[in-house]
């Protein structure tokens, strides 16, 4: 899908982001199929009630440029909002409430300790998932787990992990590989990325416990 019609389809469903009452939402893992089906303010829902934490992250206007207003963004829809969100509580409603006065808003999720108690990391693969194999050829093979593409048409590969063993945020844990841990934050779906994609979820299941 070209950027101007899936930018199209984001000026389609401004009526229904308005809408006064949220969709009825099951709950269970399944449900992130949906976030790709459903709009930003459905998937911080969906997000709540699985236990994570969602954020609301800048988006895009038509012209290409952040919400942010800075003039050449160097973090174009994926930088946080608020600059509390690292310590903010989770507060859906406050979070809806934004996706309604700024439609193009963006969706992300906070990494570390989860309001279900879970504590998570990301490794932030920038390009085919390839890029692990000298990190498992060292420490071995990672397991399946919760599993996004990005924008850029890389991997978040989302974990469970004992917060007294949680690794720092960290950039080039490997060539192309970051970790997004406490304090760090990924960009998750339904958002668009710059190049007009969309993240989206690959392999759907609760984050396996990484030791």
């Amino acid at each position: 899908m070209s950027a101007a019609s899936d930018l199209a389809r984001d000026e389609h469903i401004v009526a229904h982001l308005r809408r006064t009452e949220p969709r009825a939402i099951h709950h269970g893992w399944d449900d992130l199929h949906m976030v790709g089906q459903t709009d930003r303010r459905d998937a911080i829902r969906i997000y709540a009630r699985l236990g994570l934490h969602p954020i609301i992250v800048h988006g895009l206007r038509a012209d290409g440029e952040c919400t942010c207003g800075r003039p050449a963004c160097a973090a174009r829809g994926k930088h946080p909002v608020l600059r509390a969100w690292q310590t903010m509580p989770l507060d859906v409603a406050a979070l809806d409430a934004m996706l309604i006065s700024e439609w193009r808003y963006s969706v992300g999720l906070r990494m570390g300790a989860q309001p279900s108690g879970m504590h998570l990391v990301c490794l932030d693969v920038d390009g085919p998932r390839d890029l692990l194999t000298p990190l498992e050829a060292e420490h071995g093979a990672l397991p399946p787990t919760l599993t996004a593409r990005t924008g850029r048409g890389g991997q978040h590969l989302i974990y469970q992990i004992d917060p007294a063993l949680a690794p720092r945020n960290r950039v080039r844990l490997a060539p192309g590989v970051d970790v997004r841990a406490e304090g760090g934050m990924i960009v998750a779906a339904p958002s668009r990325h710059a190049s007009g994609n969309r993240y989206e979820w690959l392999a759907v299941r609760q984050p396996e416990v990484l030791r």
